[in-house]
């Protein structure tokens, strides 16, 4: 049973890849998926192979479903005040030269001592998602560049860890203690299909894990005002 339930995992994740690749992706995203397809068909057969050659117990190890085995489904963006980004951690990571230290192109913040966002020099693409403007004298957009969010997803779904082991959960979690934030929840489409305005931690977290879910995965807003 548990092996079948594995099985049936990555099979299931595999076949939602498919039809995500045959409803209009681009030519790029249908490679990469197309690529993810054929490693998860690969590891299931692995993973026969290992249980037939040594059973179970002794290849348990190889089997276990691991985040690495799956591609990141969404892009993820934050857009937060310039004066509260200590608040949550956030600190500039600068290069230092001839004694001297500088910016990076383009800026580099790290959150919670290993998050790596990127910084947007202009707000035109988020404004545009928006719907309208923001102030590019208060705002900042961050575009976060690392691992722990295909990490998240995949512990959304597979519910055998506690969230707050992973630190891009805990980061956005702290997002409610600013005055106002934005967080775009992308895929390949970069349309917004939900808007959720909120005000308590307990919402962040339900809306987060609905989105991140497979079986209701969407691209959406989570906003504070």
């Amino acid at each position: 049973k548990y092996i079948g339930n594995l099985l049936l995992f990555q099979t299931v994740h595999g076949l939602q890849l498919m039809v995500r690749m045959f409803h209009g992706a681009k030519f790029i995203g249908q490679t990469m998926v197309h690529h993810i397809i054929i490693r998860i068909l690969i590891s299931i057969s692995l993973n026969i192979i290992l249980i037939r050659a040594g059973g179970i117990e002794t290849n348990r190890h190889h089997i276990i479903l691991k985040e690495r085995d799956f591609i990141m489904s969404f892009l993820l963006d934050i857009v937060i005040p310039k004066d509260e980004m200590n608040k949550v951690g956030l600190a500039e990571q600068l290069i230092e030269w001839g004694g001297a230290k500088f910016s990076q192109e383009p800026p580099k913040y790290i959150g919670n001592k290993e998050l790596v966002f990127e910084e947007l020099t202009n707000l035109k693409y988020h404004c545009g998602l928006l719907g309208n403007d923001l102030d590019a004298e208060k705002y900042s957009a961050l575009i976060f560049k690392g691992k722990e969010l295909s990490e998240l997803e995949f512990l959304v779904n597979s519910r055998t860890e506690n969230l707050r082991n992973n630190q891009l959960f805990v980061f956005l979690e702290s997002l409610i203690t600013l005055s106002s934030f934005y967080i775009f929840l992308l895929r390949e489409d970069e349309i917004i299909k939900e808007r959720y305005a909120i005000e308590r931690q307990e919402e962040l977290r339900t809306v987060l894990c609905e989105s991140l879910s497979w079986d209701t995965m969407k691209d959406i807003l989570i906003f504070k005002q």
